[in-house]
């Protein structure tokens, strides 16, 4: 069920349930088979990326591709399914429109983060101010 999981989930890393697959990989896979161990000795790699704040972005987005596919090219091989590492990579689906909504909750979280945090400030503009009802005899 994991892999199943994280294949289904392998375009949106910031799912729960992909979230969650990975951290049931030590509990599903063990050190006492070799085919098991490859699988715990990737996660383990790709586990250590994910934590990794040193590296630049660009880098950090192809290795962590890189690795997660060698996590589930070696889980593939264990649970006898025949997909290739290009499979892997390249034949999911992701709707542009999911990465639109990603980019503009991101956006809106961002921005309303620096809002309550006094770094943004909101402009504001006067239009119509109500006129004086003040009489002019009196």
């Amino acid at each position: 069920m994991i892999f199943k999981t994280l294949m289904a989930t392998r375009t949106t890393l910031l799912s729960p349930h992909h979230v969650e697959a990975l951290n049931r990989i030590d509990l599903e896979f063990g050190a006492t088979h070799r085919k098991e161990k490859e699988v715990i000795e990737a996660w383990k790699a790709y586990l250590d990326l994910l934590n990794d704040t040193s590296i630049p972005l660009d880098q950090w987005v192809t290795r962590r591709i890189d690795l997660l596919v060698e996590l589930l090219h070696k889980m593939a091989r264990v649970l006898s399914y025949e997909f290739d590492k290009t499979h892997i990579k390249n034949s999911s689906y992701y709707p542009r429109g999911y990465g639109e909504l990603e980019e503009d909750q991101a956006a809106i979280r961002l921005g309303v983060k620096a809002l309550l945090e006094g770094r943004l400030e909101i402009p504001m503009r006067i239009t119509n101010l109500p006129r004086s009802n003040s009489s002019s005899g009196s």
